[in-house]
């Protein structure tokens, strides 16, 4: 059960926005029952910013405040999170993304469909999937390590179908063998790309488009 279905409130398009983008990226959905879930976000202290700007448009949802963690990659280093309480607001999301595997009873991730892109990877949407996962590299680079090559495909199709926007399929080789694909769109597709997102974007984060562009 929700912990806040007696609350009173809207849900703004603002947070739906958030949430389908940032899922796209590196937020994280719980849930035990494929039903309601709690959404939760970390980011290291160069995006703390973008972290507090997160937590304050989703607060309400919030289960705790904002607090630092300690973490060892090669380096000690500090980030930030925050987890919201389970709530249903989160349900749909869970169902999209998220499908369970019989052999483990684990949930996956990967690229919602079509229909649910075609109608949910809006401007604003993909403004906050960047700011989590994009990255300057000669044109706009995406990390999306962790999906299905089918699902990038069906990004890739949005993309040009619904933005004109030709994006292409940059190999991860570790090595000599293939272990993922990051979406890249070249400089001359940055053109059309960064004037969509650039207005939703913080501009603490503006360090990941090109340079031309910050």
């Amino acid at each position: 059960m929700s912990e806040l279905l007696n609350s009173n409130f809207e849900i703004t398009q603002e947070q739906k926005d958030l949430v389908f983008g940032t899922s796209l990226g590196d937020a994280f959905l719980f849930t035990k029952t494929g039903k309601a879930g709690r959404y939760e976000a970390a980011h290291s202290a160069k995006q703390q910013d973008y972290l507090f700007h997160i937590y304050e448009i989703l607060k309400i949802f919030s289960g705790s405040a904002l607090y630092t963690c300690k973490g060892t990659n090669k380096n000690v280093h500090f980030y930030y999170r925050f987890a919201t309480k389970t709530h249903d607001f989160f349900h749909f999301y869970v169902n999209i993304f998220y499908t369970l595997n019989p052999e483990n009873n684990r949930y996956i991730k990967d690229v919602p469909s079509l229909d649910v892109l075609n109608e949910h990877l809006i401007p604003r949407a993909i403004a906050y999937w960047f700011m989590d996962d994009g990255a300057f590299y000669w044109g706009c680079l995406i990390c999306t390590d962790s999906f299905s090559m089918e699902g990038l495909i069906r990004l890739k199709t949005v993309f040009l179908e619904k933005f004109n926007i030709v994006v292409s399929f940059k190999k991860i080789i570790v090595k000599d063998v293939i272990k993922s694909h990051r979406l890249y769109i070249n400089p001359e597709n940055c053109e059309k790309f960064v004037p969509l997102i650039k207005p939703y974007m913080l501009p603490s984060i503006f360090y990941k488009l090109p340079k031309k562009y910050r």
